[in-house]
């Protein structure tokens, strides 16, 4: 299983939210830069970078901050904000490997497809659920769409690699909603299934490796001291 640590950033300074909550904010003491190489050093290979700034303005606002990360060598995700073609197509060419995208998707029933047409899978699209609806614009909106249509319209689309975050989970530190995550893949076994939200240690991500879930996103329980990075490495390499 793939591992994507995370790191939220807020006027370029490391944060986390609870459940997507502006008033509940978190910041710490380390700069994007230095967890990301600290990341680096531990032998982790991805990065997940969310603009929570531009998730909440609808533009990104922190490209200088990715232009830095880009040289640590780690392969990153990179979200908030991504609402038109053209920001996108910023993210890529600053050097994400990948392009996290919510809300643009669920605009209507035809952009999916688009956006798999110019940008194929350097878009990993987000499906963030609240009470098994998807929510848009930061998750302050709702898109009217339950999380079973919103799957059904990225793979139909050609999106195989699809993130799912439980926003109830998010932040709260609670365990992963395994619920859901079994529903999508009985679903769905043909996707490759990203989960975000509630991890709160490494027993936990083995509980989603023996899922056999694509990745796992974890970021507050990395930033609590709950994490043995070294031995988290080690554990989920190849032999």
């Amino acid at each position: 299983m793939e591992l994507y640590p995370a790191i939220d950033l807020i006027e370029g300074r490391v944060s986390r939210l609870l459940r997507g909550d502006w008033g509940s904010v978190t910041s710490y003491d380390i700069t994007p830069l230095q967890q990301s190489l600290a990341l680096a050093d531990a032998g982790f290979r991805n990065l997940h970078v969310v603009d929570l700034d531009g998730a909440r303005t609808g533009s990104p606002t922190s490209l200088d901050i990715l232009d830095q990360l880009i040289h640590t060598g780690l392969s990153i995700h990179y979200g908030g904000g991504l609402r038109t073609f053209a920001a996108i197509d910023r993210v890529i060419s600053a050097g994400a490997h990948r392009a996290m995208v919510g809300s643009l998707l669920f605009g209507d029933a035809t952009t999916p497809a688009r956006v798999f047409e110019r940008f194929g899978e350097k878009v990993l699209p987000c499906v963030d659920v609240r009470n098994g609806s998807v929510a848009v614009k930061g998750w302050t909106e709702r898109s009217g769409l339950g999380w079973t249509e919103a799957i059904e319209l990225l793979f139909g689309a050609g999106f195989t690699k699809i993130m799912v975050t439980s926003i109830e989970r998010d932040g709260a530190l609670s365990g992963p909603d395994t619920s859901l995550y079994s529903d999508i893949m009985e679903q769905f076994p043909n996707i490759e299934l990203v989960a975000a939200g509630g991890v709160r240690g490494s027993g936990d991500l083995r509980l989603l490796s023996e899922m056999k879930l694509y990745g796992a996103v974890f970021g507050k329980s990395l930033y609590e001291g709950k994490m043995d990075l070294a031995a988290l490495v080690k554990a989920n390499s190849p032999c």
